[in-house]
């Protein structure tokens, strides 16, 4: 499971980041205005600018002024959830649940979405927990300080973090969300960029566009291309170095998309894995970009044997993944073999 903290810079996203995407939006949209006149319905529109930290894209077919109005709210959307989940503002709700202890009369999204993460925390069998922002602490504070111990933090430090860990000590009710213990505290940075896709793409479907791609990290497609082929999506864990979405959501976790270290040893997905080898990276299909990403974490955090039970449990469709021998397996709910064998 992935966390996150605002004492190393090396493991947060830059505040600035954040205002590239704001600069980036007035401007690509402005280009779609300045062409609209010129453009019929069915032009392919394509938005490119920052989300969630990290590049965005959204592409969709359709009349540019009507696509303008979709991605200006979209993008709002994205924003106004990004600001819920936040760990870095104080206002946030999940800062509020982290600093309290609770969280009295939590929003629509929020309970939504802790719910969601307490459900793949059971049908992955705590592999998914957003109970694991003490560890991610831990070793964060640990690597900040001049001269940290290349070997990471001290055993019985990690245990005292993973003591206020546990998905099953977060109590999710309508009325309040709330720790069983002081000194936890939650991220959901494992499956809060899915669930913003889901609700992002929704906003656009809502627009009645029926050919859309919307990349804030993990991918959703609404349906094909316009001329009726599916998007390709590149992977190379996948056979041909891609594979095909027409509608439904992929997710990619990896051990080491963000790192403490500089030597890269210690990365933000947290294992219990009981395989060995240990999974390196790994990518979902699923209907939603919601439930891909918490499994990718999933299979990352917790190993690849158990994949078809979870994927079966959470009507996912494929997972692949690198074993950290450099193996890649493919799996289906009732079907597994090595690349080579695809």
């Amino acid at each position: 499971m992935t966390g996150s903290s605002e004492t190393s810079r090396r493991t947060r996203p830059d505040r600035r980041r954040f205002l590239a995407l704001m600069g980036a939006s007035a401007a690509a949209l402005a280009g779609l205005g300045a062409n609209r006149h010129q453009a019929e319905a069915g032009t392919r529109v394509t938005w490119e600018g920052w989300a969630l930290g990290a590049p965005a894209k959204i592409t969709l077919y359709g009349e540019p002024c009507r696509a303008e109005i979709g991605i200006r709210e979209c993008l709002a959307e994205t924003r106004r959830l990004e600001a819920e989940f936040s760990l870095f503002d104080p206002q946030s709700s999940l800062a509020r649940l982290n600093q309290d202890g609770f969280l009295d009369a939590p929003t629509r999204d929020f309970l939504e979405l802790a719910r969601l993460s307490q459900h793949v925390s059971a049908l992955t069998e705590g592999a998914f927990d957003v109970t694991l922002q003490p560890i991610w602490q831990c070793f964060a504070s640990h690597f900040s300080r001049p001269g940290a111990d290349p070997a990471g933090p001290a055993a019985d430090e990690i245990a005292a973090a993973r003591a206020l860990t546990g998905w099953q000590d977060l109590i999710v009710d309508e009325a309040q969300i709330r720790f069983r213990r002081s000194g936890m505290a939650a991220s959901f940075n494992g499956i809060a960029q899915g669930y913003v896709t889901d609700r992002a793409s929704k906003v656009l479907a809502e627009h009645g566009f029926p050919h859309v791609l919307v990349d804030l990290g993990e991918l959703r497609a609404n349906g094909v291309k316009r001329d009726g082929t599916p998007w390709q999506i590149g992977s190379s864990l996948f056979p041909q170095g891609r594979f095909e979405l027409s509608i439904g959501a992929v997710a990619t976790s990896s051990r080491r998309g963000t790192v403490f270290d500089a030597e890269g040893r210690f990365g933000h997905i947290f294992a219990d894995a009981r395989d060995e080898p240990t999974v390196e990276t790994a990518t979902v299909t699923a209907d939603d970009a919601a439930i891909a990403d918490a499994l990718s974490t999933a299979i990352v955090a917790g190993g690849f044997a158990r994949t078809p039970r979870w994927l079966a449990a959470a009507g996912a469709s494929i997972a692949a993944a690198e074993l950290s021998d450099g193996t890649k397996v493919y799996r289906t709910k009732d079907h597994c073999c090595t690349k080579g064998q695809l």
